[in-house]
């Protein structure tokens, strides 16, 4: 199975991307954070969809689904792709065109969830939380799509034939790993990385590959079976 979905979601962050580019009139000038690693403006972001928790709980929910597709740069846009085309290229082939679909928009709904928790509780309580006024890009999804891998590979490792050591040091590297983006994009969201990482997880639970929802359905027939009495002994001759 080829991995149509992962190719149609990277051509349509493009080619968003693409229109954002062309609609931004603020050049580097009011861009999403300044600097040359973010030429679109944010004014075109906004307008276009970034997600704003406050616009979306009064009912603007659309942008929910259009700011996965907005990005503020080029490395934005290129470290999400890669991340998508890798984990795409692994995981659509094995879990099928709709249950990888699926994971991608539980992973991106659940990330979007705990960042709008965050937003309504710091409003209620005045209680600080790590939250961002505003987000885009994909990484929600993304993220989410290595948190499916890493549930599938800890609780189907067996069938897989991967160790416990090889399982452990993915996790740690991963873990590691994340925090470094802050270097890179000081206004990274961590609370929609980490619900989309548990929404990925998550998605393991819900959604299983065809191929190895077969082998534990033989597992299961095989344990159930059992094996036919023996035949009597025939009655000795007279």
């Amino acid at each position: 199975m080829r991995m149509w979905l992962t190719l149609a979601l990277l051509a349509g962050n493009v080619a968003v991307f693409g229109v954002e580019v062309a609609r931004s009139a603020g050049g580097l000038d009011g861009a999403a954070g300044g600097g040359w690693r973010l030429p679109v403006a944010l004014p075109t972001l906004v307008e276009m969809g970034a997600f704003q928790p406050s616009a979306v709980l009064a009912g603007e929910g659309w942008r929910l689904l259009a700011s996965a597709f907005l990005h503020g740069d080029v490395l934005h846009l290129a470290g999400n792709m890669c991340v998508l085309l890798m984990a795409g290229r692994m995981l659509e082939p094995l879990y099928g065109r709709a249950r990888f679909g699926a994971a991608y928009v539980i992973a991106l709904l659940s990330g979007h969830g705990v960042a709008l928790a965050a937003f309504a509780l710091d409003r209620a309580t005045d209680f600080p939380t790590p939250r961002n006024d505003w987000g885009v890009g994909a990484s929600a999804a993304v993220i989410g799509l290595v948190g499916l891998f890493f549930g599938l590979i800890v609780r189907r490792r067996d069938l897989l034939g991967i160790s416990r050591f090889s399982v452990a040091w993915r996790i740690l590297l991963v873990v590691a790993t994340l925090p470094l983006l802050s270097l890179v994009y000081p206004n990274v969201d961590h609370l929609a990385h980490a619900g989309g990482l548990a929404g990925g997880i998550a998605a393991s639970f819900l959604v299983e590959p065809p191929a190895i929802a077969r082998i534990l359905r033989m597992r299961e027939q095989e344990r159930r079976w059992e094996p036919p009495l023996p035949a009597p002994p025939a009655p000795p001759a007279t």
